[in-house]
C-alpha cells in the first residue's frame, strides 16, 4: 500500500509538471524542508540503539518488577529484578533489546542480507543501578528509561557516553569529493525508512574503517536511474523534454547516471562498533531513505568551544509543614538538570525519621520533641554536580485522647411492680444525655443494665432496663440506634449507667 501511494504521488506530480509553461529558472531555490537540530542530547547519546556483532550473554536479563504480575512494564523510578550472575551492589547496567524486524517489505532490496553482515540490531531502554542481592536474584532500580522495560530484556555493563560536540559546517548541496570513508544507512531507529533531522540512523561502516564519535556524514543520492528508489525510478520513464521543441535532447539512463551526486542532508556519529555506527541526522534538505548512501566530511570546521558544565536546580517543600509529634509529612524534592542529566534524589533531617524514595520522603516524627524540624534535600547527576534546598516541618505537642465519660445513671428501684421501667427522673437524665449525642454526631453511646443479685430473674432483667433505655433515646430523643450499644453490667445495683464515648476514644 505505501508503494502504491507513493507511485500515485510521483506520477501526479510529472504529469502537473508537465502541463505547465516553461518558466525561467532562478539562480537560487530556497527548500522550506532545510532544518537544524541542536547538539546531541543525554536521552540522544543513550537512546539511539546500535548494530553489534557483540554476543551479549542472554543468561542476564530483567525478569519481572517488584508489583508483579500486576505491572509488567518498567520505566524510571520503578524497582526491578535481574536475573543472571556476575552482579554487584552499586554497579550500574544497560537494559537493551534484541530486535527482529516485523515489517515484510524492505526499505530496500537486500536489505535483511545487509542488516545482517553488519550484525545484531539492538535497541537502547535505559539503565538500572542493583541496590541488593538476594540469593541469584538482583535487585535494581531504574535510574534512566527511554521507553518501557519488560521481561526478557537484555542487562549489559554499562559503558557512559561522553557528549558529542556539534559544530556548524559549509554543507556542499552538490560535493565535489566523494568523502573519505563511504557506506550505507542500512536501517533506521524503530524500523523508519524516511528520515529527518532528529532521526537516528545506522551505517554499515565503523571503527574498521576508521570512523569515531563525532565524525560527520552527508547522505547523497545520485541520478542513475539502476540505483534509485523502485517507485521513484518510474518518473525516469516519462517524457523529459517538450513536444515543441524542434530539437530534444536524448536523455538517456546513462547521462543521468553521469550527474554529480545531490547531498540530502549531514549527520553526526553518536556511537561505533567495528561494523556500524549510529548517527543522527542534524539538518535535511530533502527526505533520507533508508538505503541512502552516506559519506563521511573531511574535520574542517573547527568545533566550539565546550560549554560549561551546569550544575542542576532543586526546590524542598513538605506537606504538611506542621504535624502533631507522632504525625507524618512527605518531603517533595523537584530537580532540573540545565544539560538534560538524569538525577538521583537524597534527604537529611535534624530530627524524626526519615523514609526517601525517589523524589519523595516521608518525616516520621514518633518520639519527636515538639518544635523545629529541618530537612535538607539535595539531587545529583551522573558526573556528580548537585544542588541542596531546605525545609522545615514544626513539631507541636500532641493533644490528648480523646477519653468516654458517664453521661448519668438512673435509678429503677422506685416502681416494684415495673422494676425495668424508664420513669420521669430517669427521662430528664436522658434528656441530658441526647443533648449531647446530639452536639457531638461521632460520639456513640454505652448502656450498661445493672440488678441486685437478690432480684428475681436479675440477669435478664438487667438487659431489659438497658434495652427499655436505648428505646427511649431512640423513639423520644431521635437517636440513631446504630450508635447506641447495650452492656449487661455488674455493678449489683437497681441501675443503668449511661457513658458518653467520643471519636477515638474506646471504652
Amino acid at each position: 500500500m505505501k508503494r502504491l501511494c507513493l507511485l500515485f504521488l510521483v506520477l501526479t506530480v510529472v504529469a502537473v509538471a508537465q502541463e505547465q509553461p516553461a518558466l525561467a529558472t532562478p539562480a537560487h531555490r530556497i527548500s522550506n524542508l532545510a532544518e537544524r537540530s541542536a547538539a546531541p542530547t543525554y536521552t540522544d547519546l543513550n537512546c539511539a540503539g546500535f548494530i553489534s556483532k557483540e554476543n551479549y550473554n542472554h543468561g542476564n536479563y530483567l525478569i519481572a518488577g517488584a508489583e508483579a504480575p500486576s505491572a509488567t512494564q518498567f520505566a524510571n523510578g520503578d524497582t526491578v529484578f535481574l536475573d543472571g550472575s556476575g552482579y554487584a551492589e552499586g554497579e550500574r547496567y544497560s537494559i537493551i533489546r534484541e530486535l527482529r524486524d516485523p515489517n515484510r517489505n524492505p526499505a530496500y532490496f537486500g536489505q535483511a542480507a545487509t542488516v545482517a553482515a553488519v550484525g545484531q540490531p539492538y535497541q537502547e531502554l535505559g539503565r538500572v543501578h542493583v541496590t541488593a542481592m538476594r540469593g541469584k536474584t538482583a535487585i535494581a532500580l531504574v535510574d534512566f528509561s527511554c521507553t518501557t522495560m519488560v521481561a526478557g530484556d537484555l542487562v549489559v555493563p554499562f559503558l557512559e557516553k561522553q557528549p558529542v560536540p556539534y559544530r556548524n559546517t559549509v554543507f556542499e548541496r552538490f560535493p565535489s569529493s566523494p568523502g573519505t570513508v563511504n557506506g550505507r544507512i542500512v536501517m533506521a531507529k524503530e524500523f523508519d525508512v524516511i528520515l529527518a533531522a532528529g532521526h537516528k540512523a545506522y551505517l554499515n561502516v565503523g571503527s574498521s574503517q576508521g570512523v569515531k564519535v563525532g565524525d560527520y556524514f552527508r547522505a547523497v543520492r545520485g541520478y542513475d536511474p539502476k540505483r534509485q528508489d523502485q517507485t521513484e525510478a518510474l518518473a525516469y520513464k516519462t517524457q523529459q523534454t517538450e513536444d515543441t521543441m524542434k530539437h530534444p535532447p536524448l536523455v538517456t539512463a546513462g547521462k543521468y547516471a553521469e550527474l554529480p551526486r545531490r547531498a540530502l542532508g549531514e549527520m553526526i556519529v553518536l556511537s561505533v562498533t567495528p561494523t556500524s555506527a549510529t548517527a543522527m541526522i542534524t539538518m535535511s534538505l530533502e527526505h533520507i531513505n533508508v538505503g541512502d548512501l552516506v559519506e563521511m566530511e573531511e574535520s574542517s570546521a573547527i568545533p566550539p568551544p565546550a560549554s560549561p558544565l551546569q550544575p542542576p536546580t532543586i526546590t524542598c517543600s513538605a506537606n504538611p509543614g506542621m504535624v502533631s509529634s507522632g504525625g507524618p509529612s512527605t518531603i517533595t524534592a523537584i530537580g532540573q538538570s540545565p544539560d538534560n542529566r538524569p538525577l538521583t534524589y537524597s534527604f537529611t533531617a535534624s530530627g524524626g525519621r526519615l523514609m526517601p524514595s525517589g523524589a519523595q520522603a516521608t518525616l516520621d516524627t514518633a518520639g519527636t520533641p515538639a518544635g523545629p524540624i529541618n530537612i535538607t534535600c539535595t539531587d545529583t547527576d551522573d558526573r556528580g554536580l548537585s544542588a541542596s534546598a531546605s525545609t522545615a516541618v514544626n513539631v507541636g505537642v500532641a493533644s490528648a485522647a480523646p477519653q468516654a465519660s458517664k453521661c448519668g445513671t438512673i435509678e429503677f428501684s422506685r416502681d416494684k411492680r415495673r422494676p425495668a421501667r424508664v420513669d420521669n427522673e430517669a427521662k430528664a437524665i436522658l434528656d441530658d444525655c441526647a443533648l449531647r449525642l446530639q452536639q457531638d454526631p461521632g460520639a456513640r453511646a454505652v448502656i450498661v443494665g445493672n440488678a441486685d443479685p437478690n432480684e428475681r430473674d436479675a440477669a435478664n432483667l438487667a438487659q431489659q432496663r438497658a434495652l427499655n433505655t436505648k428505646a427511649y433515646l431512640v423513639s423520644e430523643k431521635g437517636i440513631d440506634p446504630g450508635r447506641l450499644e447495650v452492656r449487661a453490667g455488674s455493678g449489683g445495683t437497681q441501675t443503668v449507667d449511661i457513658w458518653v464515648v467520643p471519636a477515638g476514644a474506646t471504652f
